[in-house]
């Protein structure tokens, strides 16, 4: 049976650590961009709160940019081609079973607020059966397809995770024609090409749209086409990882000074021209920000790295896709029991979503991957092994 070539398939063990150890960073940043997330969507704030504060809350939304071009970096550093479409196939399979029972989950723990909050409305009837058609709607992954219908309404963050689907779907087709460019320099290229698209699309779609009402803005942050140049730059941003001639130490500094610089352009544009550059904050205005700060935080060192590479801090990140799709209905649930929204109550809803999150991963998603997978392999297996049989008796019959 052909599978998919894995990177770190292909070395020894002690080899393989060694790559681990390189995308251990990376891990933790999962946490720290998730939790941004969680303070965007949750951390109590007012007028009096402090202007930084204030800062540090409003624009948690980019991680959601930083999350895509994450993945696309990711996912490339992991896979190195697909020779064959059984293992496509089964690439296909290992993100199914990666994301969706952590994700139908979600969808379930947030049926009471839906529900209850429709009966109020409508009444159990119509309550119950709209309710029943949005958790079948968004149980298919389709909802940033047709975001404008009323079959929404469940787990509002999941919509990145139907995003991110359609990428898995792209991603074996991209992948391979883009590190088929050998030159970093058209690496560099093929991530210049994402960032303009994405100026252009956001400029072209401003002035089509002088002022889109709120859901139909939702729904351009949201569309899979919209932010598949976000997730094209990973890919090339892993190619250029890899294909760096320079080294470690001189690669590391040049992305320092390219983080610096993209920060130095783009900080002023996010607090001076937020109302101008809103659009194009959420779809990839920030991608060279992004991309230098995920080659810094790969090659960094020292004390840093250190941190970053703590067992703990790691397992934090592993945890990181369930602290996700975990916050808004958690929170949902507190708030309904009463939750204290104050600091000292935020702070419990966070040391309880973390430890939440934490059994999600270890008891959730990682055994029913693993027997996701399990059952695959063994249909698989069986499937090749019956066709071996059938090629068997027709060459026996001839």
């Amino acid at each position: 049976m052909t599978k998919v070539i894995e990177r770190d398939s292909l070395a020894p063990s002690a080899l393989r650590a060694q790559k681990a150890s390189k995308i251990a960073p990376l891990t933790s940043l999962r946490f720290v961009a998730a939790l941004w997330v969680v303070i965007y969507h949750t951390f109590p704030i007012d007028e009096s709160s402090a202007p930084v504060l204030h800062g540090l809350v409003q624009y948690g939304f980019l991680t959601v940019g930083l999350f895509m071009v994450l993945s696309g970096f990711l996912l490339t550093m992991a896979y190195q081609w697909f020779d064959h479409p059984r293992s496509i196939r089964r690439f296909w399979v290992a993100r199914f079973a990666r994301i969706y029972p952590v994700y139908l989950l979600s969808l379930l723990a947030d049926l009471p607020r839906l529900l209850s909050w429709r009966v109020a409305k409508y009444g159990f009837v119509s309550a119950a059966a709209a309710t029943f058609a949005t958790f079948g709607f968004q149980s298919t992954l389709f909802q940033t397809w047709l975001p404008l219908t009323v079959l929404q309404g469940l787990n509002s963050p999941s919509w990145s995770v139907s995003t991110e689907a359609f990428f898995y779907i792209a991603f074996p087709f991209l992948v391979g024609p883009i590190s088929a460019i050998r030159s970093p320099n058209g690496q560099l290229g093929v991530m210049a090409g994402a960032w303009i698209v994405t100026i252009f699309t956001s400029a072209l779609i401003c002035a089509v749209l002088v002022s889109p009402p709120i859901n139909m803005e939702m729904a351009i942050q949201q569309h899979p086409i919209l932010r598949l140049p976000e997730f094209v730059a990973g890919i090339a941003l892993a190619n250029f990882y890899r294909a760096r001639r320079s080294s470690e130490r001189e690669c590391r500094r040049n992305a320092n000074i390219g983080l610096t610089v993209s920060l130095a352009v783009f900080v002023p544009l996010a607090l001076y021209a937020y109302e101008a550059c809103y659009l194009a904050l959420h779809n990839g205005l920030l991608i060279p920000v992004y991309c230098c700060f995920i080659l810094s935080i790969a090659l960094c060192g020292g004390g840093l790295r250190t941190f970053l590479c703590f067992p703990a801090f790691v397992s934090l990140g592993e945890a990181s896709y369930a602290i996700y799709l975990a916050h808004a209905p958690l929170r949902a649930a507190l708030q309904a029991g009463g939750l204290d929204e104050t600091i000292v109550g935020w702070v419990v809803y966070i040391a309880m979503l973390i430890g939440v999150s934490v059994l999600v991963y270890r008891y959730v998603e990682r055994p029913l991957r693993a027997r996701i997978m399990k059952i695959y392999d063994n249909w698989a297996k069986s499937v090749d092994e019956d066709a071996h049989g059938r090629a068997f008796v027709r060459k026996v019959a001839e």
